[in-house]
This record gives structure tokens, C-alpha cells and sequence, in this order.
């Protein structure tokens, strides 16, 4: 293969690479590229090797090339449908939020034990860069699944009580339990929590949202 020929499968390579990821990222409605799971993270590494090695390639055809990245993007594509439908494995690969202001209250057992997945200093820096001046004017701060820190100078975080048809035990403890949450539909009239997409607990009250969209607090 002459210097020429060379380049231009480069352009080629190049070209049906980034075609094939930007169908991929538009088809499940991601506008960026940056991870947000465990899957993600892969699924970059892998695209990365996998385009950027075959390109420089020459003993790779182009048919090759082309077929190697819509296997990873059809197994990718495969792992987030199951990781989204499985119980269980959603918390596991695409994270959860941990609490590291309570109420004005830090917690500090959480930064000792690694829980927070950050140290008290990356926090202090993190909280710096929302231009607040002392811990003091902070009510209540979380680490989001993506690395971020929300931070409330007043209130609470609404709490997620079901999701998906799917009770959130933990915060349904906080809340108060079952059965005060049910005593709570009624008041809404609501008999059924089958229709239920989502019911969020917060300074305002109960939001119950249904799977057809509709609010009803």
C-alpha cells in the first residue's frame, strides 16, 4: 500500500469511527461523551483502543475495522439495557448519591472510612468553587453517583421514596416507614401503587408521580 493509499484509509477509518459512535451517543439520547457509569467508562476505553489502534492499522481492513466497533457498540448498547432493567445492578454500576452534610451536621465517619469516595480537603475545594465562604452556611451537601457535590445553603433534598414501581428502603426508613407512606397516598387517594412511576418526600410534602406523567400532591 503506497503513502497515499495510506492516508486516505486513515481518513476512512477515521471518518466511520466517529460516524458510528455519534449514531451510537445520539441513540440513546447522550449529548456527551464524558462518562456517567462504570459502563461508560469502559465503553470509552474501549472505543478509544479500538478506534485509535486500527486506524494506524494497516494490516486491518476496512470491513474489519467497521464490524469490530459495531460489536462493541451493540454489546454496550446490550449491558445498559440489562443494567437498566435488572433490580439491583442499576445502583451497582451506575452509582449512588452519598450524604456528606446532614442537616447542618457533617459526616464525618463517612470521610474517615472512605465512605464519601473523597477526602474532607477535595470537599473543603469543592465547596470553594460555589463561592461559599464557611461550612457554616451549609444545610445539607451530597456527593452525586457522577463525582459532583450539590450543595444546599437552606432546606433538604427532596428524598426518593419509589422509583420505577420500586420502594427505596433506606429512604423509605428515614421517611418514617410503609405504612405512614401509604396512610399518606390515601389522603391523595391513591389505592393503587402499580400506576406509580415516582414518589418524591420533601419540605413541600408528597409528589406522586404517575407512569402516564401526571403530578398529584
Amino acid at each position: 500500500m503506497d503513502e497515499l493509499s495510506v492516508y486516505i484509509m486513515i481518513v476512512l477509518k477515521t471518518s466511520i469511527g466517529m460516524a458510528i459512535v455519534l449514531i451510537y451517543v445520539s441513540f440513546i439520547n447522550r449529548r456527551y461523551i464524558t462518562q456517567a457509569s462504570s459502563i461508560d467508562l469502559m465503553g470509552n476505553f474501549l472505543l478509544g483502543a479500538v478506534i485509535g489502534g486500527a486506524i494506524y492499522a494497516e494490516n486491518m481492513s476496512l470491513a474489519k475495522h467497521t464490524i469490530i466497533i459495531i460489536m462493541i457498540i451493540f454489546i454496550l448498547s446490550l449491558m445498559n439495557f440489562i443494567i437498566r432493567k435488572v433490580k439491583g445492578l442499576n445502583r451497582l454500576f451506575f452509582g449512588y448519591s452519598i450524604q456528606l452534610v446532614k442537616n447542618k451536621k457533617l459526616m464525618i465517619d463517612d470521610f474517615k472510612n472512605n465512605e464519601s469516595q473523597i477526602s474532607f480537603f477535595e470537599f473543603l475545594n469543592m465547596v470553594a468553587r460555589q463561592k461559599i465562604t464557611s461550612l457554616r452556611d451549609i444545610s445539607n451537601a451530597k456527593l452525586e453517583a457522577d463525582g459532583s457535590v450539590t450543595i444546599l445553603t437552606e432546606g433538604n433534598f427532596p428524598n426518593i421514596l419509589m422509583i420505577e414501581g420500586r420502594f427505596i428502603e433506606e429512604n423509605l426508613e428515614e421517611y418514617g416507614g410503609k405504612n405512614k407512606l401509604l396512610n399518606e397516598l390515601s389522603k391523595l387517594n391513591i389505592k393503587n401503587t402499580e400506576e406509580i412511576f415516582l414518589i418524591e418526600s420533601s419540605v413541600k410534602g408528597i409528589l406522586v408521580v404517575t407512569k402516564n406523567g401526571n403530578f398529584i400532591y
